[in-house]
């Protein structure tokens, strides 16, 4: 796995962990599980539908920050504390394209939602260790291998 790899993995694995409250091993036998039920395996090919289908991690974002939920992104951007996310803000931030990746994956639209708004904050704050977002590309880079390699592996 190469280095940005590596990071996001780790990034992910201390934003699950986080979201998990703590506890970032399943115990033998279970899948860890975000809000909403899903377990956390469950929401990274959603969560890559929805990226794509929304134009991009800075799509999504920017989705974010025009819905009202600056003060929570820039939180999760920042140095201090994750504000939280509801699955509701969420849903209504991303509203067709969350829908659509989550009815594409034989889900509903709300257990989505929710188990997203528990493990993005903590990702985001990951993938931005210094308080700033990574510029070229690498921001969107390290969230898809992430998705890609990290939700899997780590709880697979």
């Amino acid at each position: 796995m190469s280095l940005l790899g590596d990071l996001a993995k780790q990034a992910l694995g201390n934003a699950v962990s986080s979201a998990l409250g703590g506890h970032s091993q399943a115990q033998p036998g279970t899948k860890p599980a975000a809000a909403g039920g899903l377990d956390i395996a469950t929401l990274a090919p959603i969560a890559m539908a929805l990226i794509q289908q929304a134009g991009g991690v800075q799509a999504v974002l920017s989705k974010l920050q025009t819905s009202g939920l600056g003060d929570q992104l820039q939180s999760w951007i920042g140095t201090g504390a994750n504000m939280p996310i509801s699955g509701e803000q969420l849903q209504s931030a991303l509203g067709g394209n969350l829908e659509q990746a989550a009815r594409d994956a034989g889900q509903q639209p709300q257990a989505v939602a929710s188990g997203l708004a528990q493990v993005l904050p903590g990702l985001i704050d990951q993938l931005s260790p210094k308080g700033e977002l990574p510029g070229g590309g690498l921001l969107e880079q390290g969230l898809q291998a992430a998705l890609k390699g990290g939700l899997g592996k780590l709880f697979g």
